[in-house]
């Protein structure tokens, strides 16, 4: 596993390479889920710019959503696992949560009912979740 600078370094080159919020954020731990780029990319480019351009989930946190998910998921269908991704991914939501007040990209940008102010940029969004994803990796022992 890299360091956690690596890793906030890694999410503001694949944004600034193209990518949308939540593949920039999700393709920073490629290293850590056995996944090719090309499998992982378009999974996720649905959900950039608040999902589809409709400005409701922050990619950034649903692409380490979906990584938190995918490493500490079992893969059975037996749902052994569903309640711990369930904790930490809502630990995940919670701790950016706290930090902005709300979840909603629009928000983020804002714009919405419950806009943000100041304004966040995209790539500091991309930093905390991918930040408090990295905590979550260690505290869990996901990898």
């Amino acid at each position: 596993m890299k360091t956690l600078e690596e890793y906030q370094k890694i999410v503001v080159e694949n944004h600034k390479a193209g990518n949308n919020c939540a593949q920039s954020a999700a393709l920073t731990f490629i290293d850590l889920v056995g996944i090719h780029k090309q499998s992982l990319f378009p999974i996720l480019e649905g959900f950039g710019a608040g999902m589809g351009n409709r400005e409701v989930a922050c990619g950034s946190v649903v692409g380490c959503a979906a990584i938190l998910s995918l490493l500490s998921s079992s893969g059975s269908l037996e749902n052994i696992t569903k309640k711990t991704t369930y904790e930490i991914t809502s630990s995940l939501n919670e701790q950016f949560y706290n930090k902005y007040q709300t979840l909603i990209c629009k928000e983020l940008q804002g714009n919405g009912e419950h806009p943000a102010v100041p304004v966040v940029p995209c790539e500091e969004t991309m930093v905390t979740a991918v930040t408090i994803a990295y905590n979550l990796i260690k505290e869990n022992k996901l990898a």
